[in-house]
């Protein structure tokens, strides 16, 4: 089944009814890769024996059935972007595709944490889990990888903080906020779950 083909069977299945607006792809990735590549004057050409029609024939087809779709590329095989993708763009992959259980996501959060250098404005994907927001606030995140709940603990020490220092801790999840908090904060955390808190100056 050809991009068409999966655009058809999508809207059939959502309907216009749902808020359904992006192609979900149901194709192997070699069989729907544009596999493009530069042109002379660096533009993107697809592949004319995967789109003989080209790709805006495609995607006037595909926004015909009230659809979206995306093209993306790579580097063709330079490592490490996060050394130097800030230069091009402003988000990369580090890692294959994720799958739907615990240890595809926490192996892509370990897998990214040591790029935690190279993120900021104009340059994202990588995991952290405690690093500075504007305002002189600081975000934090408790993550408990066991089995079991767990207590967790971050103390300002190991986040880069002054001991001493006095943070309102906004709780992202409850949406509260605990007020004067010195040192550290922790919480009870249930397995393979987290929390994530914002810390401003008091």
């Amino acid at each position: 089944m050809g991009v068409r083909g999966t655009a058809g069977v999508d809207q059939g299945r959502h309907g216009k009814t749902l808020s359904f607006k992006w192609m979900k792809p149901m194709l192997e990735a070699e069989s729907i890769a544009t596999d493009i590549k530069s042109a002379a004057l660096g533009n993107l050409v697809g592949r004319a024996s995967s789109f003989p029609s080209g790709m805006k024939a495609l995607a006037d087809y595909v926004h015909h059935k009230g659809l979206k779709l995306g093209i993306y590329s790579d580097a063709g095989g330079k490592e490490d972007p996060a050394t130097w993708a800030k230069t091009v763009g402003n988000s990369w992959r580090t890692t294959g595709d994720i799958g739907d259980n615990w240890h595809s996501m926490i192996s892509r959060a370990d897998t990214n944490d040591k790029w935690a250098s190279y993120a900021g404005p104009g340059g994202w994907n990588v995991q952290v889990w405690a690093g500075p927001l504007s305002g002189k606030r600081v975000a934090v995140l408790l993550l408990n990888r066991g089995n079991s709940v767990a207590s967790i603990t971050a103390r300002w020490s190991d986040i880069g903080l002054h001991n001493d220092a006095v943070f309102h801790a906004r709780d992202l999840w409850k949406h509260l906020t605990i007020a004067s908090v010195k040192g550290q904060i922790s919480a009870k955390v249930r397995s393979h779950s987290c929390k994530m808190y914002v810390l401003s100056p008091n």
